[in-house]
């Protein structure tokens, strides 16, 4: 089951990218205003292309998207191999003619084209701007601020990918720095950072009776006796199965964290007080199959007033609860066989 906290990121992520694409999108844009400039054309189209796949990125003039997404399909669709990053001008061939051919004639008053192929990294790889045209023109007048506006074109979408590219690092690093390498949760810093992004959302949620917050602290009993009597291999395996455990009971935007040692927290956000009082149910449920014996305290946001008041609400209940818990619960040797 896929964590809460990787479909969050997930969400950040995509935003992120939407973000880059967009403003990739814009500059892109831009650069073909300028070389309209220097070589007007009735519309510009600008692809990614990696062997059959085409990727539209940007247009301009009177293309509709639509329209520029269909002719970049159907011309760009067969593999080739930049050439040499230079352009050429030329009349519509019979490719061309089939491409448009669901087009009305007056929205498609083309009879040249303007290509230019730009190498990227990779065998197959390279981005493709077409310009369309109504009437022959001389090109070769204007080739060198062509070369130049394609030239800084290439160099913008090269910039672009470097910085997606260290993006994507930056993300996997920080992805790594907030998990617990043994179980795979959320580590106290991953916490932290959680329980930070959930008091913004829930702060800024108004009067939505669906936003209340549940806290549980869950804290195993026996893993030092565990340690000292199998080996930290057998703790090792109870503290991996309790994550398990957690995680399989918890909704997908529920959160669960190692935050040290043998003390696990779970936060559940937009819960009801009855649909948190289900979960509860069905996470002391799910610890007692599993034969994991755990002292637990939970607390909601509303009735502490607040999460953090919530988060420490729910830790003074976790101790109370092993307090008063008796000394032997169960045999050792029955947690180590469930272990296994």
């Amino acid at each position: 089951m896929a964590n809460h906290e990787d479909g969050r990121k997930m969400d950040k992520h995509r935003t992120i990218d939407s973000r880059a694409g967009s403003l990739l999108s814009d500059a892109l844009a831009i650069q073909l205003n300028l070389l309209h400039r220097f070589l007007p054309m009735r519309g510009w189209i600008v692809a990614r292309c990696d062997g059959a796949t085409v990727d539209l990125l940007a247009t301009a003039g009177d293309l509709t998207a639509a329209s520029a997404g269909a002719f970049a399909c159907q011309c760009l669709c067969d593999p080739r191999a930049p050439e040499d990053d230079r352009f050429t001008y030329r009349q519509y061939g019979q490719r061309e003619v089939s491409a448009r051919g669901a087009e009305r004639a007056d929205e498609w008053c083309v009879t040249h084209l303007f290509r230019a192929d730009l190498a990227l990294p990779g065998d197959s790889r390279y981005i493709c701007v077409l310009g369309l045209q109504s009437q022959a023109q001389t090109v070769s007048l204007r080739s060198a601020e062509i070369e130049l506006c394609l030239s800084a074109l290439l160099r913008t979408l090269r910039l672009h990918e470097a910085l997606v590219e260290t993006e994507t690092k930056m993300r996997m690093t920080r992805h790594e720095a907030s998990r617990d390498a043994l179980t795979g949760v959320l580590n106290r810093a991953g916490w932290d950072d959680y329980l930070r992004q959930i008091n913004a959302e829930l702060g800024n949620a108004g009067d939505d009776t669906r936003c209340d917050a549940l806290v549980g602290f869950l804290d195993l009993d026996f893993l030092k006796c565990i340690n000292d009597r199998f080996g930290h291999v057998a703790g090792d395996d109870v503290l991996k199965r309790t994550a398990r455990t957690v995680q399989a009971v918890l909704r997908q935007r529920d959160c669960v964290a190692r935050l040290g040692g043998d003390e696990f927290a779970i936060l559940l956000p937009h819960v009801t007080p009855r649909g948190a009082e289900l979960l509860k149910a069905r996470l002391t449920a799910a610890l007692r199959a599993a034969d994991i014996s755990v002292s637990i305290g939970f607390a909601l946001q509303s009735e502490a007033g607040s999460l953090d008041e919530a988060v420490k609400l729910a830790d003074a209940r976790m101790y109370r609860n092993k307090r008063n818990r008796p000394l032997a619960v169960r045999h050792l040797d029955s947690v180590f066989a469930c272990s296994a």
